[in-house]
């Protein structure tokens, strides 16, 4: 689980979050931007295990909004240790990589 905070208001961030996903390659299940919840799972591939990303996204005030990060991953005879956070961490990065260009 990571715990993320972004200095943009919580609509930028939940649309962020969405174009992250897509560009990592999520499937999203749900998404409520009311609640500021998105679930998104991974394409599964034949070397790659299924991971489940849960995104909770805060509202601190206008411009200052939290997001929490929770993956959960299928795991496989080939399923490298660690692999849920590497996982993880590639999310966080293109998240970041998406705010650095807007």
């Amino acid at each position: 689980m990571s715990k993320l905070s972004f200095f943009y208001n919580a609509k930028v961030v939940y649309s962020t979050s969405l174009k992250a996903l897509k560009r990592r390659e999520y499937k999203i299940i749900s998404f409520d931007e009311e609640e500021g919840i998105i679930k998104a799972r991974s394409k599964k591939g034949v070397l790659r295990p299924e991971v489940t990303v849960e995104i909770k996204i805060s509202k601190l005030n206008d411009n200052h909004t939290n997001i929490d990060i929770q993956s959960k991953f299928k795991k496989t005879w080939l399923s490298a240790d660690g692999y849920e956070a590497k996982e993880e961490n590639k999310l966080i990065n293109t998240l970041y990589k998406l705010f650095e260009h807007s």
